[in-house]
């Protein structure tokens, strides 16, 4: 497709990952090229094609690398419920991260992209290692929240409700395997979730996110058990409000205004961050999927009001291409 031209897939191989049995290989698209990194996390349940059109907007500005996150796309599946915690895919971010620095000479990412809970996870691994990203940006992130905090917050339980919709259960119904491609296309297109995505993000969905099995049908890349355990997954360890506080660099949370979540609680998780921006967008929940151009706009927009130079030199990667 389109937005996949120049692009060429990738692993990186990530020794003795938590939640796995010996390791894991995170799958990606890299755009290449000798530009500062911007390093893009897709939401639950997609996969890093999903995000090409948004890679294509960026590219005039930075060498765009996408990640599938792990048991999704074509990165390794993890232990169920141990390996898909929220800490776990932040480690992984931030060890692929530490990897692509090790191979550019880059002293750090250059920008930080994560829709949805990949947002959440790329703002938890800057927390937990700090100078990984030069800035992050968070498009409507789904945030895991306690009573404590709520009361502290002066946000009531209704908050909380509404800031969770019943996720967990749709997943676990969502239909795995399908006799064909053209067979979702007809069952989605006019389904609400998709109704508003940019053409080219929904064929890359269908195309990307599913693979082939033998007898001519098609399975889900990211299964229903996994998706769903993501959505329900939590740690008695991690509160995200304390974590945020350690994020130093500059970091935008852009709120979706059509989204699940209320712009109150998002503006008071932006306020937990040392130097932290928020914005309310005309936009749905997956807005890098429905309008990637206003998308990239509004993310360039914010870095150039937060200037960064770090070093550059040329990618020894050499990994295989898309067709």
């Amino acid at each position: 497709m389109k937005s996949l031209q120049g692009a060429v897939r990738r692993r990186w191989w990530i020794e003795g990952a938590a939640g796995t049995r010996a390791g894991m290989g995170i799958a990606g698209l890299d755009w290449g090229g000798d530009a500062p990194v911007a390093l893009l996390h897709h939401a639950n349940g997609f996969c890093a094609a999903t995000l090409a059109p948004l890679a294509q907007q960026l590219r005039p500005h930075f060498r765009v690398i996408s990640i599938d996150g792990r048991g999704q796309g074509d990165s390794g599946a993890p232990l169920l419920p141990e390996g898909v915690q929220w800490e776990r895919f932040a480690e992984d971010v931030a060890a692929v991260a530490g990897q692509i620095l090790d191979e550019t000479g880059h002293d750090r990412i250059e920008y930080g992209i994560g829709s949805s809970f990949g947002g959440t996870v790329t703002a938890i691994a800057e927390a937990h290692r700090p100078g990984t990203f030069a800035r992050i940006a968070m498009l409507d992130p789904p945030l895991h929240l306690t009573d404590e905090w709520l009361e502290e917050a002066g946000l009531d339980s209704a908050v909380k409700a509404r800031a969770r919709p019943e996720l967990v259960d749709l997943a676990r119904r969502r239909r795995a395997v399908w006799p064909s491609r053209d067979v979702i296309r007809q069952a989605w297109k006019d389904k609400p979730m998709f109704a508003a995505w940019a053409a080219e993000a929904f064929e890359l969905y269908v195309n990307e996110g599913f693979r082939d099995l033998p007898d001519g049908t098609v399975m889900l890349k990211c299964s229903p058990e996994v998706e769903a355990a993501v959505f329900e997954a939590t740690s008695p360890d991690l509160n995200l409000f304390e974590v945020v506080t350690a994020v130093a660099c500059p970091a935008l949370l852009v709120h979706a205004g059509r989204g699940y979540f209320p712009a109150a609680l998002h503006e008071k998780f932006a306020a937990q961050f040392q130097n932290g921006a928020f914005l309310n967008a005309d936009a749905g929940h997956l807005m890098p999927l429905e309008d990637p151009k206003t998308c990239a706009d509004l993310l360039l927009e914010f870095a150039g009001q937060q200037p960064s130079t770090p070093s550059s030199t040329t990618s020894s990667a050499a990994p295989t291409s898309i067709p």
